[in-house]
């Protein structure tokens, strides 16, 4: 994603494909030597690097929609959406490393708080759906899963406090969560 942010970042015209694909390859094997050495030289366990992966989805997904609350659709280009969107994603991945910094999650904490944020998107989609007068305003939903994951976030946080979810758990919670 980072790689066919990038491309638009810079340039708000339409190009081939195939240059876009090009630069999601490349920036894809040079984030993942790059997040390959970071986590050998940085002796990071597992339960950190899932905050900061889950810091980076959060962060990507809250630049979109803070994009969309501060403009009409009309006013932003592509250029600009993706710009936030690509800060709000290197954000994220700085506050997962923060946060982890913070606390001391497993592996499995970490897919409990991930899917806790998700559930919690989905929450308040639901709500602003329920709240709207016929679903067209997008600010809606964007406010409803910013909030809606903020509180999910938090409330896996506290979920996980004072236990260690083992790698089995975190999936079974999110596999329940799924299917749930």
């Amino acid at each position: 994603a980072h790689g066919v942010l990038l491309a638009d970042a810079f340039d708000d015209q339409p190009r081939d494909n195939r240059g876009i694909v090009g630069m999601a390859m490349a920036l894809s094997v040079a984030e993942g030597i790059a997040g390959y050495a970071y986590a050998t030289h940085g002796n990071l366990d597992p339960g950190t690097t899932q905050a900061i992966a889950m810091g980076g989805d959060f962060g990507l997904l809250w630049g979109f929609n803070l994009s969309n609350l501060a403009s009409s659709p009309d006013q932003v280009g592509t250029s600009a959406r993706s710009a936030t969107m690509l800060a709000g994603s290197f954000v994220g991945m700085a506050g997962g490393r923060a946060l982890a910094s913070q606390r001391a999650y497993s592996y499995g904490d970490g897919v409990v708080v991930r899917t806790a944020g998700y559930a919690g998107g989905l929450a308040g989609i639901a709500f602003a759906d329920g709240a709207s007068q016929d679903g067209s305003d997008s600010k809606a939903y964007s406010a409803g899963l910013l909030i809606g994951t903020l509180a999910g976030l938090g409330i896996g946080d506290r979920l996980v406090s004072g236990r260690e979810f083992s790698a089995g758990d975190g999936t079974l919670v999110q596999l329940g969560t799924g299917l749930g």
